[in-house]
């Protein structure tokens, strides 16, 4: 049994939930910069892109993805994406390097569209 029983309030609830995740996850990884930097051992420069390559994977793909979800469904669009940003947010946590964080983040900005 769900919570919510009108689909539609449970539609509005999900877009919701799902476009907090594109600002809350781009600026959240700033805060750990720091941390990720000297865990990894990560120069300034490849520091910086830990944020910015994931704003650029949501910008590139942007308009993509939208003719996707026309072609194969909203839904089912949003639901891959939806696991996909999970699964890539779970290996960007397990990283052991730069380049696999760089990655999983470019993972990432694939999956919130």
């Amino acid at each position: 049994m769900r919570i919510i029983e009108d689909p539609r309030s449970y539609a509005l609830l999900m877009a919701i939930l799902a476009s907090f995740l594109t600002p809350f996850v781009a600026s959240s990884i700033n805060v750990a910069l720091p941390s990720l930097g000297s865990e990894l051992g990560m120069d300034p420069f490849i520091l910086s892109l830990v944020p910015t390559i994931y704003l650029f994977a949501v910008a590139v793909l942007l308009i993509p993805m939208g003719r996707l979800a026309d072609i194969y469904g909203r839904r089912r669009i949003f639901q891959f994406g939806i696991i996909l940003f999970t699964v890539s947010s779970v290996f960007a946590g397990f990283s052991i390097s730069a380049e696999m964080l760089l990655f999983f983040r470019i993972i990432q900005g694939v999956g919130v569209l």
